[in-house]
């Protein structure tokens, strides 16, 4: 069983290098008349809160909004906002706290369009922290002064995990955090590299086959109702590319709104780009999706990554939101 997890966890992090193929057609985008067929890049992390981009391909939403999207993967919001911002892809995925992080430094990503959210209520919280069957970690009191793996630094899942300690009254001043990829997230802490790490769907299931011991649930315990993830654009592709937008924040919409109503096609759609065994699919639990950006939501988060030290300055998460009537 464990030689199968970790030939899972392998094949996952090759279609990560690999990257991953939406529709075959290709067109230029950029600067296009209103409704014109453009191929856009999208930039996206590797997990379960991906599948309503991918459900939306299958489903042939972008095709009906006369777009063809090629997709490619990175670990999170750091890496993507350099791809967006230089023009290498034309859309992002990621966290918003790592938007509200590039926000504060000056760079202009409107967001276009809604990913996940943090549920509130844990039973639905894809997220785990995770520690091996053999740690004496047992408890979130017993991760004082650990070092845990992130898959990005200064993201929501450093945010997350601070504030569930913290509402928990453990000081988590008092943990370090290292960068440690979602595939090489099970290895890591088998090695005792780090004490405990982060995990999302579809990991967190790997995770718990491989009896990896769950200390508590993140994203519900810290940012309960969170706006948690966005589609992204520079300023400027926005400003040369209005239309384009609108339509691709019209189909992620659809996307959001078919993936909750039949949730068993982000099952479907998840080992397809993953490379995960059906069966981890169809047992783990999936992300919380709503069909547009809660922009109260999306301020409660931002205001929490400043009283955490992500951000020096409230951000205004208004000035932040892509307004297709302008």
């Amino acid at each position: 069983m464990q030689t199968r997890i970790l030939s899972a966890i392998l094949a996952l992090a090759l279609a990560i290098a690999a990257g991953c193929g939406g529709d075959d057609e290709s067109e230029q985008s950029g600067g296009q008349e209103q409704g014109q067929s453009a191929t856009v890049k999208v930039a996206t992390i590797p997990t379960a809160a991906a599948a309503p981009l991918f459900v939306g391909i299958d489903q042939g939403f972008f095709k009906q909004e006369r777009l063809q999207v090629k997709t490619q993967f990175a670990e999170g919001g750091a890496a993507i906002i350099p791809a967006v911002q230089s023009g290498e892809v034309e859309f992002g995925f990621g966290n918003t706290v790592s938007l509200f992080i590039a926000s504060e430094r000056g760079l202009r990503l409107p967001l276009v369009a809604a990913g996940q959210v943090a549920p509130t209520d844990e039973n639905k919280d894809e997220t785990a922290v995770m520690v091996p069957a053999k740690s004496k970690i047992r408890t979130i009191e017993d991760l004082a002064g650990a070092t845990i793996g992130v898959n990005t630094l200064q993201n929501v899942s450093q945010l997350s995990i601070s504030a569930g300690m913290d509402r928990a009254g453990v000081d988590s001043k008092s943990v370090k955090y290292t960068e440690v990829p979602f595939p090489e997230a099970l290895p890591t802490i088998e090695s005792g590299d780090v004490d405990a790490a982060f995990f999302g769907e579809p990991f967190t299931t790997l995770g718990e086959r491989a009896k990896a011991r769950t200390i508590f649930r993140p994203f519900s315990a810290g940012v309960p109702g969170g706006q948690i993830g966005a589609y992204f654009a520079s300023e400027s592709y926005v400003d040369k590319n209005r239309d384009v937008v609108d339509r691709f924040a019209r189909a992620i919409e659809r996307s959001n709104q078919y993936v909750i109503d039949h949730p068993d096609a982000a099952r479907t759609a998840v080992p397809k780009f993953t490379k995960v065994p059906a069966d981890v699919a169809k047992e783990m639990r999936m992300p919380v999706f709503v069909p547009k950006i809660d922009a109260a939501a999306l301020q409660t988060l931002a205001d929490l990554s400043q009283k955490y030290g992500l951000t020096k300055e409230r951000v205004e998460t208004a000035d932040m939101l892509f307004d297709p009537s302008e």
